[in-house]
């Protein structure tokens, strides 16, 4: 079992109607990594071969997501330190596709897997991008709710 930790954790979704989505809040902890100040929250135990997403939902951790079968590309995370499951074709295509393929740096939620260490994503990545920009349906964007 390995933790997992979400940095810049937003405590409230801004940017969309209500209608859109729900607003909701969560506790955070302050914590800083690599020099910076950040709102993180960690997972403690998750089981090997558990969904980085899964995680999130499940935890109610204020995550975008549309799909989550790799189609949409709306959960792309950055991957600040550890490593994930190997990257599967259709997560690679899609994230070339999209423009923001880095390697291992960049990972889709939906498809990365919890491995034996400790990992740390980015959840500030997903502002960077936005699926719709790159011809993506976003109308299935969803976010958890509290």
């Amino acid at each position: 079992m390995a933790n997992l930790t979400f940095l810049n954790v937003a405590s409230q979704k801004d940017g969309q109607d209500s209608k859109d989505k729900q607003e909701f809040l969560l506790s955070q902890a302050s914590t800083s990594i690599a020099g910076k100040s950040s709102d993180a929250i960690t997972v403690e135990n998750v089981r090997e071969g558990f969904k980085v997403l899964a995680v999130a939902i499940r935890k109610k951790i204020a995550i975008r997501y549309g799909c989550a079968s790799c189609r949409c590309g709306s959960c792309a995370v950055k991957v600040e330190s550890g490593a994930l499951s190997v990257m599967e074709a259709d997560e690679k295509q899609l994230l070339e596709k999209m423009g923001i393929y880095s390697g291992k740096e960049v990972r889709l939620s939906c498809r990365s897997r919890m491995e034996k260490e400790d990992v740390s994503v980015d959840l500030d990545f997903q502002k960077s991008y936005d699926p719709a920009d790159r011809g993506f349906d976003s109308s299935t964007i969803k976010y958890p709710s509290s």
